[in-house]
């Protein structure tokens, strides 16, 4: 037995932190956003009984077929319930850390998988990405790299050329779940170019050749379903959100804070900590440190390549947009950062250098979070990585700290996974749970789009189950799937309120006075969860009336 954990330490770490992981992400779980996740999760289930649609033109998110088809398959072992929902992206997660560090870093010590892993799964921005295609995107990346960066002295040209295929054919099968994989084979040319590794220009741009074939032939699949080439472009253009996040529309001063620290104050704001520490560091040790030389490390100079294509290369057929400025959208940087990151951390150790650039670094990081955030929780965990790192300077090699160095970080990283616990005290999605079980009937009525994809979710998604949004729709491809109400044949339903959700402040006090005046034959109340019961179509009128009249619903 003791043999057997010495020659498979590094792999038993691995699995503990990632149950550890698993653990505090159920019990930190507090429901879905409703919104992109719910719809692959509705588009999955449909799939599963043969409705599914590819081809809805006002509809993004049906395109994302490969998306789609996973998590129909996870569906199909698991049933359509909220374990199988998340357990596809949390299995696409625990894969890319295993590539992380065993692949990507190569750690063959302890501290080094307790550390890499920590530093990729214990950061707010990965654990707000539930059922969104982001996860999947940053494994195929990851694979993408992986796969070019082997054997770069490969000279078989057989080799070559079919490293090569396999990259454009991943490449374009990323776009199947989500447009911003568009950003590989551009880097793959600039890092070739720029890096001039062996055969690395042969591979990008036979891979680019492959690439460009490959969505020909996408383009074909589309004119043989829909008659049109170009499909795919459509559903993308019609791909626009009430709530717009499209810099051309907004004008040029959003564009210019965008371009400039927009995205940077969002990282810290959201403390994407991996991406943001190392994006500092690098460039404190280009400026201070005469004998650091980015090209003597090629993960720096691939990271520093693809963190400026993220940031300045056009997502749009509208103009010039770049990539959205929320965290999430970056996901892709995860893996490189990760791996920088860790290494930092255990260079600190080892050179002064190194340990009074993190000490400046986790200063400017606590002072700036402290002045645009009020996330009181996040100054912590900034202050203890500040405090982290200060210590070292005080530290003796045989003093308990040192031997616990690598736990200790990551100790102070597993803190994120608290926030939830802490700061997000509302535990609506288990009420909604209890009233989904308490309520009887098959109709129920809605003031907005979220929480009715999470009722139809706990019903998974079951058709004789009639749910109605009374609202406007946030995208105009939800539309495409709302069952109408039947403006001729009124049905009896339930009305269910979300108290917590905040969007609908006018919504919550009428309702509230109407029950205060005994409107509603009954009503069930749970934590932040009501029901009331619609006898009427009159009753349903008036809360349409409501609904429309709230400046949020606009």
């Amino acid at each position: 037995m003791k043999n057997i954990f010495s020659r498979y330490r590094c792999q038993l770490t691995f699995t503990f932190i990632s149950v550890v992981y698993i653990f505090f992400r159920w019990i930190t779980f507090k429901g879905f956003s409703g919104e992109d996740d719910l719809q692959y999760a509705m588009l999955a289930r449909n799939l599963l009984h043969g409705r599914y649609n590819p081809f809805v033109v006002s509809d993004l998110f049906s395109g994302r077929a490969i998306l789609v088809a996973y998590q129909s398959i996870v569906y199909r072992i698991g049933g359509v319930n909220i374990y199988s929902t998340l357990s596809g992206s949390l299995f696409v997660t625990i894969l890319c850390c295993y590539l992380v560090v065993f692949r990507l870093v190569r750690h063959i010590h302890v501290g080094g998988v307790i550390v890499t892993s920590a530093l990729f799964y214990f950061n707010p921005v990965l654990n707000s990405s539930v059922l969104t295609p982001d996860i999947e995107v940053m494994l195929v990346g990851l694979i993408i790299f992986l796969i070019w960066r082997e054997n770069p002295n490969e000279k078989g040209p057989v080799r070559i050329f079919s490293k090569s295929i396999l990259i454009g054919f991943l490449a374009c099968a990323a776009m199947s779940f989500k447009e911003t994989a568009l950003i590989f084979i551009p880097f793959l040319l600039a890092a070739a170019f720029i890096c001039r590794r062996n055969n690395d220009l042969k591979v990008a741009l036979v891979a680019s050749f492959a690439f460009l074939i490959f969505i020909v032939l996408a383009g074909c699949v589309y004119y043989y379903a829909t008659g049109d080439f170009f499909f795919r472009v459509k559903q993308i253009e019609n791909a626009i959100y009430i709530y717009s996040r499209s810099c051309a529309i907004a004008g040029k001063h959003p564009l210019f804070a965008r371009l400039t620290y927009t995205v940077w104050a969002n990282f810290i704001a959201t403390s994407y900590y991996p991406v943001i520490f190392v994006s500092i560091m690098i460039l404190l040790r280009i400026l201070f440190d005469k004998s650091y030389r980015v090209k003597k490390d090629s993960i720096v100079s691939y990271f520093i390549i693809l963190t400026i294509l993220s940031l300045y290369f056009p997502f749009s057929l509208r103009g010039y947009q770049p990539l959205c400025f929320k965290s999430r959208h970056f996901l892709f940087l995860l893996p490189l950062a990760v791996g920088i990151n860790a290494s930092f951390v255990f260079d600190a150790w080892k050179d002064k250098r190194v340990l009074s650039l993190c000490i400046v670094t986790s200063a400017f990081l606590l002072t700036t979070c402290v002045l645009i955030t009020g996330e009181k929780w996040y100054w912590m965990i900034y202050g203890l990585l500040f405090m982290y790192f200060a210590l070292q300077r005080l530290v003796l090699p045989n003093s308990l700290f040192y031997h616990l160095r690598y736990v200790t970080f990551a100790g102070i990283l597993l803190l994120y996974m608290f926030y939830q616990l802490f700061f997000l005290n509302s535990d609506w999605f288990k009420n909604m749970q209890t009233i989904s079980t308490t309520v009887n009937g098959k109709y129920f009525y809605f003031p907005e789009h979220d929480n009715m994809m999470n009722w139809k979710l706990l019903h998974g998604f079951d058709d004789s189950i009639h749910c109605h949004n009374l609202g406007k729709d946030a995208y105009n491809g939800y539309a495409s799937y709302y069952e109408k109400v039947d403006s001729l044949n009124f049905h009896p339903g339930w009305f269910i309120v979300n108290k917590s959700y905040a969007r609908r402040p006018v919504v919550l006090s009428s309702v509230d006075s109407l029950n205060r005046l005994n409107y509603f034959s009954r009503t069930i109340f749970d934590g932040d969860l009501a029901a009331f019961f619609i006898d009427d179509s009159v009753q349903l009128a008036t809360l349409r009336k409501i609904i429309n009249a709230d400046p949020s619903n606009r």
